[in-house]
């Protein structure tokens, strides 16, 4: 995008707002002047009620048809988090939310570097990254997870479950989360600030400020929030600001007009779900950490069985050893002359574990015993960066009985977070490792020296026996711009003043549109010295970082140095710097969808009819000019295309329907039956082939009972269910898909090397290689969900509240790593038995043939693996995963349970008692699927359930003149359960990685004052 188009995306909708204000004004200036207050008119059908809402109870709610419509009276299966039930709970982000919503949680199953791209992908039913939106408008970034996480501009929340696209638009199979803005209302007032203090260093403050500012016409209304914490992780910390702002202007009886914005901007460092990557050093510290031979002799001494010898051919910078980078050996430099042979350095570390199937290694059992389980390896430097804003008008018109709404929003995000490596390695070389400074390429003829040798070759190692981490800098950047516009129109019908039979109807029509842009890239760090014979992006010109680890050392290194801070001083023969490691070009996609809706009702509401169609349009298009190529690279920009010059363009088009009913038999009974169906365009992701994902279609239906108790204060309801989906991204399969796709591109990478032809499939798609997740590239599978849900919610007494509510969420799974496996049959009969050599073994690939082969020694750099080992290792990558083909998901929990229950003392109880209240809440999850039993029938292996408590108790104080000071303690995971829980394993019993504990225990005390 160029400037001058930068700023008319920008000024368009304004000018666009303000033309359709003014004749909006003109048409109705005529009318008569609007009543008093007391008369106001209820405008807009399209803003939920909160008018019958009760406790915990909520009456009413939009994501049924797009109407503020009765719950009970709205076929789909709908939980509304009321704001008394937030703030009881002391709910500060969605994440809290979604712990006690109805068949929802919060997903974890994403074990690698990407855990920490979004702060919330929500779970519905079993599927995940189920839509989350913000006031019924698109609010996710990269259509996976949310940024705007926060709860200090939400009042309240809708979990519609089961697809429902009708309302929500682009939709999933297991359903949607929306958030309610806080907004100004007219003549409404609210002042009050608020200050928390907790464990970890807790300290948040939020103030929250609503008045008029012309009686009956003007409202204003501001919410601020500022948060510093730290957290049970080392470095763990969260640093964030955020002001809101919404006005609500009526100046015409018949007209409305609300706008607000948000922005917040933050700085965290989050740890992840899952221990520290371990590669072999808590193993060879427990075994007495035997030392290695000399290194700079190879030849005379055999490895130790716990060690083996290094050979990589990048850079490595180790400021606390050396003020420049160096390598470790190089090909055909040798450095014992005086031998047969050519013997090159051989520098040696800790064997890593075979990798787990789930990511990492299986190592995980040693964790917290050599060095303490709350270390953050990465260090202070894997940071999060969030920036985001969000803006929105709303022009409500009533025209009779019929209303208008005109809308538009944009959403602004801006992240980006360090990838910095995980492991812990140790070091055993009794002298410092290098050979040669980094002036010259590794890869050398024989005889020859690579660069001039290190001064201090053979000096005395003094960080033998300690841990280091080790790895390239990158950092992923992600830029996202969306702007949505929508127009709707509701009609009420009642013609049940003619004939009663006739009943009373609802319309609903919306169009809308949606244009965004999306930027994801990875900048990672390279030798960009001029003179390099390699390719810049070539192993040898790559640059690992090691930072040594001293946890027994006061003031001692405990994380990985900030790569952002510790920039690598220019020296002959290096310069670093960062570039993209891949083209990732921009993304364009735009939406457009038509949605008609209606509800009819008859025999005074016994019998409610609701149907509803929409159609959906989705264009993608990649950037194809403007990106700079690195000179001399293979695959490296130092900036990304960003000009859409005849693009080719991606289009999906798919229509949805709904159909559902509700029959009142008794006052107290109610039966329901939904059918609906969804589909969610993947224009921001890609496939392995980076083509654009086919749309993940759903289809549901849903049979309820609804029971409407105490006099309509409390509700409860049963639901069974069905929800499948095709073209599913699942999180879990990014560690299978990476792992084929780095060890392929290992092969691509050396065939085009060598000038040799690709594979077929490869050359179909117009690239060279592969796609990862850090190019945005998903694979997919097909689930079939059935399911039983049970839900109350409401008052058992006066100032009894509770909330409850338990599921049964089945799936079963087919056609799993769809494109991964399709690429590994096409490249079955060239690679399966080749005996070709790759020019640089990708690490996993090394680890899997010293497993399998019994050569823990080996040295890939002189000896490297060939195609044959990089297919062997894809299948062993995938298989853990294709054995639950027709069963669950792997890391899918199906049973879950969520309670609340509070009590508020009302006035007239004994003085010492009177404005306090105290809550007591449950949480549990089933266990989750950790792997197939190959030894019997890959029959699904579970791992544990868990049940944590969490408990409420506050009480207000009537201060003079209106004011009032509110206090309230909240206590997460009262009784401490913090156990690891197994994650995946290989038989019963044989646990192979673990998964942190959801929730620690913590406490808040929030203290609130209003005025």
């Amino acid at each position: 995008m160029t400037h001058h188009r930068h700023i008319s995306f920008c000024l368009r909708p304004a000018v666009a707002v303000g033309i359709v204000l003014r004749l909006a004004s003109a048409a109705f200036a005529a009318e008569a002047p609007r009543p008093p207050s007391s008369e106001a008119v209820q405008l807009s059908p399209f803003l939920v009620s909160t008018a019958g809402d009760e406790g915990y109870r909520a009456a009413n709610t939009l994501s049924g048809t797009r109407m503020n419509a009765s719950l009970f009276h709205t076929p789909a299966a709908i939980s509304v988090l009321t704001r008394e039930f937030l703030d009881d709970i002391g709910a500060e982000n969605v994440a809290d939310m979604l712990k006690f919503a109805t068949s929802s949680d919060n997903d974890r199953s994403d074990s690698g570097n990407l855990a920490q791209a979004w702060d919330v992908r929500a779970t519905i039913r079993g599927f995940t990254e189920s839509v989350i939106t913000r006031d019924y408008l698109p609010n996710m970034v990269q259509g996976r997870g949310i940024l705007a996480n926060d709860r200090f501009n939400v009042d309240r929340a809708d979990v519609s479950r089961g697809p429902n696209s009708i309302l929500y638009g682009a939709s999933r199979p297991g359903g949607a989360f929306n958030l309610n803005s806080k907004r100004a209302v007219l003549n409404g007032r609210q002042k009050s600030v608020q200050f928390t203090v907790g464990r970890f260093e807790k300290k948040r403050s939020e103030a929250d400020f609503a008045f008029p500012l012309i009686k009956d016409k003007l409202a204003l209304r501001t919410n601020a929030m500022w948060e510093d914490r730290g957290g049970w992780f080392e470095f763990e910390k969260l640093k964030a600001k955020g002001v809101a702002v919404a006005t609500t202007w009526q100046p015409f009886k018949a007209t409305q007009v609300r706008a607000g914005v948000e922005r917040m901007v933050r700085e965290q460092v989050t740890p992840g779900n899952f221990p520290h990557s371990d590669f072999g050093y808590s193993r060879w510290v427990l075994n007495g950490a035997p030392r290695a031979p000399n290194p700079l002799q190879p030849a005379t001494n055999p490895a130790p069985s716990l060690l083996r010898v290094i050979n990589t051919l990048q850079a490595v910078y180790a400021p606390q050893i050396r003020a420049q980078p160096f390598r470790l050996s190089t090909t055909g430099a040798d450095v014992r002359p005086d031998l047969a042979g050519t013997q090159g350095p051989g520098f040696f570390e800790t064997i890593s574990a075979g990798a787990a199937p789930s990511g990492g290694t299986i190592d995980d059992p040693f964790w917290g015993r050599a060095f303490p389980a709350n270390a953050y390896l990465p260090g202070p430097g894997r940071s999060t960066n969030n920036d985001y804003t969000l803006a929105s008008v709303f022009i409500d018109q009533r025209v009779g009985p019929v209303s208008i709404e005109l809308g538009w929003a944009r959403t602004k995000y801006d992240r980006g977070f360090t990838q910095a490596n995980l492991n812990a390695i140790g070091d055993p070389n009794p002298v410092l490792p290098g050979a040669y400074f980094a002036d010259g390429d590794s890869v050398i003829a024989a005889g020859r020296l690579p660069g001039s040798l290190l001064p201090d070759i053979a000096r005395a190692n003094p960080f033998a026996g300690l841990p280091y981490v080790q790895g390239q800098a990158q950092r992923q950047l992600f830029d996202q711009r969306v702007e949505t516009w929508r127009a709707t129109v509701g009609y009420e019908l009642d013609l049940s003043r003619r004939r009663a039979w006739l009943g009373r109807h609802s319309f609903a029509a919306a169009w809308q549109k949606e244009r965004g842009y999306f930027g994801n890239g990875v900048i990672a760090e390279y030798n960009l010295a001029p003179g390099n014979t390699q390719p810049i992006d070539s192993a040898t010109n790559i640059i690992f970082r090691r930072t040594y680890l001293e946890f027994d050392k006061p003031g001692g290194v405990r994380g990985g140095l900030d790569a952002w801070a510790n920039p690598i001083p220019e020296s002959p023969g290096m310069k670093a710097g960062f570039v993209f490691n891949s083209i990732s070009p921009w993304v364009a996609q735009r939406n457009s969808s038509g949605m008609l809706a209606l509800q009819s009702r008859w025999a005074g509401d016994r019998i409610v009819l609701t149907g509803g169609y929409r159609r959906d349009r989705a264009e993608v298009m990649d950037a194809n000019a403007g990106g700079v190529r690195g000179p001399n690279s293979t695959n490296a920009w130092s900036v990304r295309p960003y000009r859409f010059d005849n693009a080719l363009r991606t289009v999906n088009t798919g229509a949805t329907k709904t159909l559902g009913a509700v029959v009142t038999a008794l006052p107290w009974l109610g039966f329901s039956y939904n059918q609906s169906q969804s589909v969610f365009p993947q224009g921001s992701t890609k496939t392995i082939f980076a083509s654009v994902i086919p749309p993940i279609v759903g289809d549901g239906r849903d049979y309820g009972v609804r029971f409407n108790l105490l006099g309509g204060r409390l509700s409860a309801n049963v639901n069974l269910y069905r929800a499948d989906g095709a073209n599913q991204f699942q999180p879990a399969l990014n560690t299978p898909m990476n792992s084929v796709v780095t060890a392929a591109n290992a092969v691509l990478t050396t065939l085009r090397a060598r000038g040799q032809p690709l594979p077929a499939s490869v050359t179909a798609a117009g690239i060279t290689l592969l796609s990862a997740s850090g190019d945005a590239a998903r694979d997919s599978s097909e689930l079939a969900g059935r399911g039983t849900e049970f839900e109350i919610t409401g008052r058992l007494a006066p100032g009894w509240s509770v909330t409850l509510n338990l599921a049964r969420n089945q799936l079963k799974q087919a056609n799993i790593l769809s494109n991964s496996m399709a690429f590994l049959r096409g490249v079955k009969s060239d690679w399966e038995r080749s005996t070709a050599r790759l020019d640089d073994t990708p690490g996993a690939v090394a680890t899997f043939v010293r497993t399998r082969d019994a050569t823990p020694q080996r040295d890939f750099v002189t000896n490297p693996a060939t195609f044959a080992d990089v297919y062997a290792y894809s299948l062993s990558a995938a298989d853990p995963f294709l054995r639950g083909t027709g069963k669950t998901p792997f890391a899918h929990v199906e049973p879950t349970f969520n309670a609340f229950t509070s009590y508020r003392f009302a006035n007239d109880a004994p003085r010492f008692a009177r404005g306090a209240r105290a809550g007591l809440g449950a949480n549990h999850r089933g266990p989750a699927v950790i792997g197939y039993d190959a030894a019997n029938g890959d029959a699904v292996i579970p791992g544990h359930s868990t049940i944590t408590w969490s408990g409420m108790l506050g009480k207000r104080f009537a201060l003079r003149r209106g004011q009032s000071l509110d206090l309230q303690l909240n206590v997460e995971n009262i009784f401490g359960q913090e156990d690891r829980l197994p994650y995946s394993a290989t038989a019963p019993g044989v646990i192979l990685r673990y998964l942190l504990p959801r929730v620690r225990h913590s406490w808040t005390l929030r203290a609130t004052y209003g005025f």
